[in-house]
């Protein structure tokens, strides 16, 4: 008679981080997911300070104006989902970079905006 193995060991997340433990690649991830958080917050505080200026510049009503943050704040949640998909295909750190890029490029081009409206989709686009 063959004996059975013995089943793996069952953890809890807690005892399997005592088991694995805290090294290097955690520090560094928490360092990086802290740096992408502050960009993204003090993405959505330049709207903040922006504001005044994009509605003298472009004759705007405080509604248009809430407007910008509201269509980047749409363009977080619209685009979570389709990432959070393309980052179990390809991979969170690639994906990742190019969030970065994408943010990065459509921030930049949304100061050259030559109308209101471009400036919504710029900033749909940022989120």
């Amino acid at each position: 008679a063959e004996a059975s193995p013995d089943p793996p060991p069952v953890y809890t997340v807690n005892q399997a981080i005592d088991h694995m433990g805290i090294g290097w690649f955690q520090v560094k991830l928490t360092f990086m997911i802290g740096v992408l958080w502050l960009v993204r917050a003090m993405e959505m505080l330049l709207l903040t300070f922006l504001g005044p200026a994009v509605r003298c510049h472009f004759d705007l009503t405080d509604m248009e104006v809430a407007l910008i943050t509201a269509f980047a704040c749409l363009g977080i949640v619209m685009g979570a989902g389709p990432y959070g998909w393309l980052s179990d295909r390809y991979g969170r750190h690639r994906i990742l970079l190019v969030s970065c890029f994408w943010i990065a490029v459509f921030g930049f081009v949304s100061g050259f905006s030559p109308n209101y409206y471009t400036l919504l989709a710029l900033r749909f686009l940022v989120g």
